[in-house]
């Protein structure tokens, strides 16, 4: 077993798929000064495998497992990431925690109302189709549409202290590492192992769609799941993505119908939960804390998100060029396709 393991939780949204990749691309410096990111598990660049395996109780009953062991044999200091370990319950920890040694648990706290629009977008253009209005009442408890987890930030940490204990968790703040022009996985190795590590390539955020862009992914994935009775995963996205140039016009023209359906949202509600959290993580995590204010998030801006009236919908016009661009881009939708889950 190795002398430390960090377990980099994430979560989702907080530059998870960045740090993984960092991981993979600087393994055999990391490995060359001491600290192992394991190849066992890996799917994309996290452990993905390693925390679905846990979640269905198969983790000590698989060759994964034993490869994990055999890998890790002889390591003093061992790296594990992956965002959906925060989708891990306290039964699937205790699970998980039998056949582990000691893990410190590394979590990026990011305040709720950068979150939350962060999170919906994600959703789309994994295949859904909820709008905003239903994806934030989700959040509150008012519907099923979201794992609970997903978005249980507090619940999340509550695990981790009731399990592991408060001097095994560490944070950072991951609005203050950005707004400080910190690379968040240098920091994430200097404090975790004493390491300086220098980064260079650091094209870690993923690709941000205005609103317009959004709306009609989100559109179009709800015909398809309304004709296919299925949701389209990434089916629409990709073949949306093959017919971008040969539908400039149609998007232009769908855009210029939208415009005067175009929202805002105001996240104050949000805001309030941020400063919450932030109490909360204060009073709990103040010595675990690794940040450089008096406040762990941002408190100058007021949040909002741009959207669109759902009377946009029973537009002519906008049903119209909405079917036209579907019947376009459906010659390009593969016959199977894995369906999205509800995360």
């Amino acid at each position: 077993m190795p002398t430390k393991l960090i377990v980099h939780v994430g979560p989702h949204k907080t530059g998870a798929t960045y740090i993984q990749r960092q991981c993979v691309n600087h393994r055999h410096f990391l490995k060359d000064n001491g600290v192992l990111y394991p190849e066992t598990g890996i799917t994309g660049f996290g452990h993905h495998a390693i925390v679905k395996a846990v979640r269905h109780k198969k983790w000590t009953t698989t060759d994964l497992y034993q490869n994990y062991m055999e890998e890790i044999a002889d390591q003093e200091k061992v790296l594990l990431s992956s965002e959906n370990f925060t989708l891990l319950r306290e039964k699937d920890w205790l699970y998980f925690k039998n056949t582990i040694e000691n893990p410190s648990i590394l979590y990026f706290a990011r305040p709720i109302s950068d979150l939350l629009p962060s999170l919906w977008q994600t959703m789309i253009l994994h295949g859904h189709s909820f709008s905003f209005p239903e994806f934030y009442m989700s959040t509150r408890g008012y519907n099923e549409l979201l794992d609970p987890m997903f978005h249980s930030y507090q619940k999340q940490l509550d695990n981790y202290l009731d399990i592991f204990g408060q001097d095994s968790i560490t944070l950072f703040g991951y609005s203050d590492l950005l707004a400080s022009e910190k690379d968040i996985f240098e920091c994430l190795i200097d404090k975790s192992f004493d390491i300086d590590i220098s980064v260079t390539d650091k094209r870690y955020f993923n690709e941000s769609r205005n609103h317009y862009q959004i709306e009609l992914l989100r559109l179009l994935n709800k015909k398809y799941e309304l004709q296919e009775q299925r949701k389209p995963a990434m089916t629409v996205r990709t073949a949306l993505r093959q017919c971008t140039e040969s539908l400039q016009e149609e998007i232009k023209h769908i855009n210029f119908l939208l415009e005067p359906y175009s929202i805002k949202y105001d996240l104050s509600a949000a805001r309030d939960e941020d400063a919450a959290f932030e109490k909360y993580l204060m009073n709990n995590f103040s010595d675990q804390i690794k940040s450089s204010n008096d406040h762990y998030f941002p408190t100058d801006n007021r949040k909002t998100i741009n959207t669109f009236d759902s009377a946009a919908h029973l537009d002519h016009a906008v049903i119209q060029t909405l079917n036209k661009i579907y019947s376009k881009i459906s010659q390009y939708f593969t016959v199977k396709q894995p369906t999205a889950k509800a995360v």
